[in-house]
């Protein structure tokens, strides 16, 4: 379990608050950030996330925080289809991304899983068009499968043994 908040250098990994409704949000709307995201669709408008937001902190995983304390983004480690190879997801608000936020923030979670929790494996769903995040995941040692999710994003899978701590 990383211990929170994290100064990953870069940024910081911490819980959400109340607080960060607001950003994330814009986040979130920002049709160049959520083409990549799930199907791209959002199923509620933004008051209605907003109105939302605080019951939903426990399930949002982790605030990715700039060192000036703006909302950067959002990271988790989802457990609830494969709980032994669960799906890692990072999202990035514009001003953050091309800047090392998601290779520290992936290097860190995945330190904690494959070093700590001592996990076998870790998935990544990514859109085929997501150059960023390919490039990241390769980076990282991840191998694209064969398989693509429900709405058609490549699967990529990391194992203990390629990664590199």
């Amino acid at each position: 379990m990383i211990e929170l908040p994290k100064d990953l250098g870069v940024c910081i990994l911490r819980d959400f608050t109340v607080e960060d409704a607001e950003a994330s949000a814009a986040m979130e709307y920002d049709s160049d950030v959520k083409r990549y995201v799930g199907d791209g669709i959002m199923k509620r408008t933004r008051e209605q996330y907003i109105e939302q937001f605080p019951n939903k902190l426990d399930l949002m995983g982790y605030a990715i925080q700039a060192k000036d304390g703006r909302l950067a983004g959002r990271a988790s480690l989802d457990q609830s289809f494969v709980p032994q190879e669960p799906n890692i997801a990072i999202v990035l608000s514009r001003d953050f991304q091309g800047i090392g936020f998601g290779r520290a923030v992936a290097h860190c979670i995945l330190s904690d899983w494959f070093c700590d929790v001592r996990g076998v494996a870790v998935r990544a769903e990514v859109h085929s068009d997501n150059s960023a995040s390919l490039a990241l995941l390769k980076s990282l040692g991840f191998v694209q499968t064969s398989e693509r999710n429900e709405i058609g994003h490549d699967i990529y899978r990391l194992g203990r043994a390629k990664f590199k701590s």
